[in-house]
């Protein structure tokens, strides 16, 4: 991954902002106490700012189908879990259509609510127009 300037980082455990990128994975690191020159291995994303961004990608709610045996359930964006629903009287697909749900912000809502709206699968931009995970 690279970092870009203004990029919110946690660096050696404390939360810090990228400066400057020098040459190959070396960069410049302001942090609280003054500024530090680090490889981008000590460097890591700083999970608010991932939560945020991707909190302002996806919808308050969503419905999708559990990954093990299919049933539908309910996702809430920022909540790990669900909620199930009675099987008999709802369709995923009318309530994500009704919402303007995409197909690609049900399938990270799902990342999101298994692994925590941090990660990097919690976000729609990583998932094609059908929900399935794009080609790196």
């Amino acid at each position: 991954m690279q970092y870009q300037e203004k990029d919110r980082v946690i660096c050696n455990g404390y939360p810090g902002m990228i400066v400057r990128h020098y040459s190959e994975n070396m960069y410049e690191v302001k942090l609280a106490r003054g500024m530090v020159c680090v490889d981008q291995s000590a460097i890591k994303p700083d999970p608010d700012t991932a939560r945020a961004i991707n909190f302002s990608k996806l919808p308050s709610v969503c419905a999708a189908y559990h990954p093990d045996d299919k049933r539908p359930i309910l996702i809430q964006r920022g909540f790990e879990g669900y909620s199930e629903i009675d099987q008999g009287i709802f369709s995923v697909e009318k309530f994500n259509q009704d919402l303007n749900v995409t197909p690609a912000q049900r399938e990270a809502m799902l990342a999101g609510s298994m692994f925590g709206f941090h990660v990097r699968g919690a976000s729609p931009d990583l998932y094609d127009e059908n929900g399935k995970p794009k080609s790196v």
